[in-house]
């Protein structure tokens, strides 16, 4: 009986192994298959399958792509470089350096801010004709609370411009040179300047900066002295000024280049030749009127008053300066009449008198004028000033 068991034990296994022989299943899934059980999705591969290699591919065939869209995907670019294409375009790739992104930097979902590489080493933000709009944040909390800068391009001009808002606090807007150049800055344009240094900036005016709108002039501007010049072509070239205006002390702007004179001309027109010129001289300053008569006139809101001598109810028409004095057309009028300035002169005025009216005879005539800070007192010629008579004056101050 032992040896019967183990004959057909025997013959069992043989014929199990014909079975399996001819099966010759390599996987789960083919045994499940054989014995009709439940199947599981599993696969085996040789691990003499790996490294996976590919062709190195191009932008416009990438090694990794899809089946709908084949020249989208990744592939090698470079040397130890692995480069995404889009469209059959590269747009990025992962080197040493690690994300470098080619062409189209960043592209909102609204597509109306793009940062792009406009040439080399040239970076942009542009879309089109849109103007654009750029802004750096000193302390941001939310969009009515903060403060920032601003660049932008709109109705055609660029602005810088500091800007806040909310609890943020406005800024200056600075521009500085590096330490070498004394701190100096020049902005160099078309026809214009280079630098701006302290050889042609007058001492201990600093952080300033020059620019040339065209071939004919220049300009520059400085904190402390607020420096401005108008240059010939040649000086925008080489940098020089010979006009400038300053801060000479507090509420006061002079005009003033070393030992050179100056001249102030304000113009009617930008053809013609009529123009008001103040000339600055050794011999003191000279008003000239240019192509027309020199007219001085005078603005004031309360006019002065005759105050003793004048008659009753007298009037005067004019300023501290130059006016028609009025005597009362009743009363008694008499020399040694007074005008009270409605104002109070630096020093006192010098002040000329004559009678207004042809009728006025000789005596009435003024033959002294005695003047202080607040007053003027006119002495006539020996006869009394007659009811409505008339006198012009003119006072100019002296310091």
């Amino acid at each position: 009986m032992d040896v019967f068991k183990r004959k057909w034990t025997a013959a069992v296994a043989l014929f199990w192994a014909m079975v399996f022989s001819a099966v010759s299943y390599d996987a789960e899934a083919q045994w499940s298959s054989f014995w009709t059980l439940p199947t599981k999705a599993a696969a085996s591969v040789s691990s003499s399958a790996f490294p996976l290699l590919a062709p190195d591919g191009s932008a416009s065939a990438p090694s990794y792509s899809f089946s709908s869209e084949t020249n989208t995907g990744m592939y090698r670019s470079a040397a130890s470089q692995i480069g995404f294409s889009i469209s059959g375009t590269k747009r990025a790739h992962i080197g040493s350096a690690g994300l470098v992104a080619d062409g189209l930097l960043l592209d909102t979902a609204n597509a109306d801010v793009q940062l792009l590489r406009d040439a080399a080493n040239t970076l942009a933000q542009r879309n089109g004709t849109n103007p654009q709009i750029f802004r750096i944040y000193n302390t941001f909390t939310d969009a009515s609370n903060y403060e920032r800068l601003t660049f932008s391009f709109a109705s055609n001009i660029p602005t810088i411009q500091p800007e806040a808002a909310g609890t943020g606090t406005g800024r200056i807007l600075a521009l500085q040179g590096q330490s070498s150049l004394a701190g100096y800055l020049g902005l160099a344009v078309s026809g214009g300047y280079a630098w701006v240094t302290q050889a042609n900036v007058p001492t201990n005016k600093y952080v300033a900066f020059g620019f040339s709108p065209n071939t004919t002039s220049g300009y520059a501007m400085s904190s402390g002295a607020a420096v401005m010049w108008n240059a010939s072509a040649t000086d925008a070239t080489s940098g020089s000024y010979d006009v400038a205006i300053f801060r000479d002390a507090a509420q006061t702007t002079i005009q003033k280049n070393g030992t050179n004179a100056q001249v102030r001309r304000l113009s009617f027109s930008t053809t013609g030749p009529v123009y008001w010129q103040e000339t600055a001289r050794t011999a003191g300053a000279l008003y000239t009127g240019v192509g027309g008569a020199a007219q001085v006139s005078y603005a004031q809101t309360t006019a002065p008053t005759c105050t003793t001598n004048c008659g009753t109810s007298p009037s005067v028409v004019g300023t501290d300066t130059a006016g028609i004095v009025t005597m009362g057309a009743s009363g008694v009028p008499a020399s040694g009449w007074v005008v009270t300035f409605n104002g109070t002169w630096p020093a006192a005025p010098s002040c000329v008198v004559q009678s207004a009216l042809t009728t006025m005879v000789v005596g009435k005539m003024p033959i002294a004028v005695q003047t202080s800070t607040t007053t003027m007192t006119v002495t006539t010629n020996g006869t009394a000033p007659g009811n409505s008579d008339k006198y012009a004056y003119h006072c100019i101050g002296v310091s």
